[in-house]
Parts: structure tokens; sequence; C-alpha cells
């Protein structure tokens, strides 16, 4: 068969190259990492010879790739894809990609605790950005700018106040370092530990403020009233103040114990004559004591040197013998107050005077002597008659029996009861009296003189 050969011409055209022309511009011009790459778009004018080309840019990693932070930048590829793919090609380039750190967050919180317990642990919540990034925390006071490390495992003691807690999350490669805001807590005063006082002890008619508390101790109302005595305990309210005031609150309406005895009478006094007469009465009376008590009167005879009988009711003192005497009275107690016992009372006993005259022998004749008189108790008005007569000179000295008796003179006696009782008795007896009469007659007058 005939061969037929057809002549086919075919001409070949290359593809046009496109270049950049200046630089590319990337917008935004970094990123922040967790950001996907696509969010960098890429622009910039690509030409083949003087003629722009149509084209798209894109990143050669996928557009959802999170790069490293990196302040110098990374080199990352792009693509550039000609509309006219017909007439261009693709072109390709590097372009640095700065990546910033990103922030962190975190929201910390402290709860409170009370003086002397264990310590609450500070929290960090709400966190974003590196989980496994350090958290530190630190504290200061409230007042004070003195920031201090707070060691979890190691907590500090501190006295109560209020307190600000720091954290810090750490920088890492991808994340900047943050320091979160602060949270204030408060370590609240304690109890204080107290031992309530005991065997406290008040009189009726005391406040409280005469009840001595040891120290911190002190009274709600010292100036209560403590009320009547009693033979039960009565609970009054105290409160208690701790040395350590910053860490420790004062308590409040503890109830003490107080016993109330009964009271001390004001002093008892014996009022009265500081003398008697023997043979009359002295009524004693008192002044001073307290309640309702009755007055009762003794003699001390142990401190007298006389002696007396007295009515322990009515205080009505009987001398039986001279000398001094000492009296105390008692003012019992009532339901208030104890018994009180007066100071004793000294008074005297004195000897009481006798009365009456001795009886004697008239004297009608000169020649007569004191024996004659006859002076004696015997049938006399002397009461008390026992006791001795004699006579006596003015000066007190016995005159003897054979002193002859002189006319129209008087001579003393002196009568001395027997014991102590009664003092002495003098007087005085004319015991012959010569006289003449109006005729020229003697005739004789008798006298008694006291």
């Amino acid at each position: 068969s005939d061969v037929y050969k057809r002549q086919v011409n075919v001409s070949a055209k290359n593809k046009l190259s496109p270049v950049l022309a200046g630089t590319l511009t990337l917008t935004p011009i970094k990123i922040t990492y967790g950001e996907p790459l696509s969010k960098i778009k890429i622009t910039g004018t690509m030409k083949a010879g003087d003629t722009v080309v149509e084209g798209t840019f894109s990143w050669q990693l996928p557009g959802n790739a999170i790069l490293d932070a990196s302040t110098l930048g990374h080199d990352v590829g792009w693509k550039f894809t000609p509309k006219d793919e017909n007439t261009y090609t693709e072109a390709t380039g590097i372009a640095t990609v700065k990546v910033d750190k990103a922030l962190q967050d975190g929201k910390i919180s402290m709860a409170g605790y009370t003086y002397g317990q264990t310590p609450s642990t500070p929290t960090l919540t709400d966190r974003t950005g590196d989980l496994n990034a350090q958290v530190t925390y630190s504290y200061a006071a409230a007042d004070s700018g003195s920031v201090q490390t707070w060691d979890i495992s190691n907590p500090p003691a501190l006295n109560a106040g209020t307190y600000r807690m720091f954290a810090r999350i750490g920088a890492t490669s991808n994340y900047y370092e943050y320091n979160a805001e602060y949270c204030e807590f408060v370590v609240a005063k304690a109890t204080p530990p107290y031992t309530k006082p005991t065997g406290l002890t008040a009189k009726y008619g005391q406040t409280l403020a005469d009840v001595t508390l040891p120290d911190g101790w002190s009274w709600m109302d010292s100036s209560e009233s403590v009320g009547g005595a009693s033979t039960a305990a009565k609970t009054f309210q105290a409160k208690f103040t701790p040395t350590d005031a910053v860490n420790y609150n004062m308590v409040e309406n503890i109830g003490l114990e107080v016993m109330v005895n009964k009271a001390d009478q004001s002093a008892l006094t014996i009022t009265g004559a500081g003398s008697v007469i023997y043979g009359q009465t002295l009524t004693l009376t008192t002044t001073g004591g307290s309640g309702t008590g009755t007055v009762t009167y003794r003699i001390d005879t142990d401190a007298s040197t006389g002696e007396a009988t007295i009515d322990p009711e009515t205080g009505v003192l009987t001398p039986v013998k001279v000398g001094s005497v000492s009296v105390i009275a008692t003012k019992a107690g009532d339901n208030d107050y104890n018994d009180v016992t007066s100071a004793p009372f000294v008074l005297m006993i004195k000897p009481a005077t006798p009365t009456g005259e001795p009886n004697y022998t008239k004297i009608t004749t000169s020649g007569k002597t004191l024996k004659d008189a006859a002076l004696t108790t015997k049938g006399s008005t002397l009461n008390p008659s026992d006791g001795k007569l004699e006579w006596v000179d003015d000066k007190g000295n016995v005159l003897p029996d054979s002193t002859r008796i002189e006319a129209n003179t008087t001579y003393r006696w002196r009568f001395t009861p027997t014991g102590t009782n009664y003092a002495t008795l003098t007087g005085k007896i004319e015991l012959y009296h010569e006289s003449s009469s109006g005729g020229g007659g003697w005739y004789d007058s008798y006298y008694t003189i006291e």
C-alpha cells in the first residue's frame, strides 16, 4: 500500500517565570504564638520583564501551622501562583515570619484562716498559657511594700492581719512571664487560751471593783454590787484581754464564780460613864456596828481588878468590888454581817462613902479620957456598921485612949469600913461642954457636930 506521509509543524514556547519586584509585605508584620500562620497575608508585585503578573501568594506550610515564638523570626517558604498559568510559572521564595510570645493569665485566690491554724494554700485558677510554666507565690502585709516568698510546702507563721497574695507565672519559650493581680486574705485573730481564776471572794456591801482579778482579767461592770452573802458561789461576767493583742481577741462575758461572804461590821464602841460608885448601877450602851444582830455584854474578869455583874442584854452594870472593870460588848451577826466585838471598855468602881454617925458615951464631968467616951459602932447609925472606929488628930494620927478630954473642944473620929468598897468616914464631936447661965450659975450643954 501506499504510504502517505503528513508533515506537522510544531512550535514550542517556554512559560515565563515571574520574579518579585521589590519586597513582600506581610500583614500583620508578626503574629503571636498560638495564632495560625494563615493570619499573615502576603502581598507583593511579581513581574515578568516589565509586565506585572497577576496571581496569589500563599504559604508553603499549612495555613493552620503554629510557629514557636521567635524574636529573630522563622524562614518560611511562600509560593506565588499566577492567574495565567499557561503563560507564567509558579514562583517561590522565603519570608521571615516573626512570632511574639503569647501572654499568660490566671486568677489567684487565697482563703483566710485563723491565727495559729494551718495556713490555707494559694491557688491559681482560670489559667491560660503554658500549664507547665513554674508558678511562684509571694505575700506582703496590706500596709507594707515588703514582699516575701510564700513556700507552699513550708508556709510562714503570720500574725493576724490583712495580707496580699501575689503569683507569678514564669516565662517560657513561647509565653511571657505573668504577674497575677494580687488578692487579699485575712489572718483572723484567734480566741486566746485562758484559765478561769478560782477562789474569788467578796463581802456583802462590796462591788466587783473590790474583787481583785489576775492580770489580763477585768469585770464587764466593775460597779456591779455583789449582793447579799450566800452559801453558794455567784456568777458574774468578766472579760479576758490577752497580752498578745495582735493575734488574739479579747473574750467577753466569761462567767466567773465569786463566793460572797458576810461583811465585817463597823466598829462597835461601848459608851457610858468612866466610873461608878459602889452601891450604884451604871448603864452602858454601844454605838456603831451594822446589821440587825443584838448586842450582849460581858465582864472580862481576867483584865479586871474589881468585880461587877452586868446584865448581858441591858448593859446594866452592878458593882461588886472596887477596882477597874473591863467590859466587852459583842454584836451578833446576821445574814449579811459577821459578829463584831468591841474594844474593852474600862471603868472604875469607886468606893462608896459610908453614912451615919458612930455611937459614944457623953462626957458630963471633967477629968475624963477618950476611953471614957467609948466610941463604938454598936447602936450607931453608921452604914455599913462593920469597920474600925478611932480618934484621930487633924493630921490623921491616932489619939491614944488616955488622951484627956478638954471642955469645949471638938475631937475628930475616923471610921474605916471593913473591905475596900467604902471610903473612910470622918467627923467631929464636942465631947464635953462648959458654959455659965445668965444668973451666974453654971450648966452644961452637949452638942454633936459633924
